[in-house]
């Protein structure tokens, strides 16, 4: 299951009620961190985005591990 299919099951799981809540590996993350910054190069500014779960996520993780690497 790649980390797309992992987080909307994830999501459909009752007991997750925050992105924070989704386990994510290194990888995952990588591969997040990838999708976020293609996603970032086709804003335009005043550009209104529909929704995207996985750039949502993305941005919670990336603000998580930098809090995490910061206290290490």
């Amino acid at each position: 299951m790649g980390y797309r299919e992992k987080i909307i099951e994830a999501l459909k799981n009752s007991k997750i009620r925050l992105l924070g809540q989704i386990e994510i590996s290194e990888e995952e993350y990588k591969d997040l961190l990838h999708y976020a910054k293609r996603r970032a190069l086709g804003i335009q500014p005043q550009t209104i985005m529909p929704a995207d779960i996985l750039l949502s996520v993305a941005l919670v993780q990336v603000a998580i591990w930098r809090c995490i690497l910061q206290t290490l």
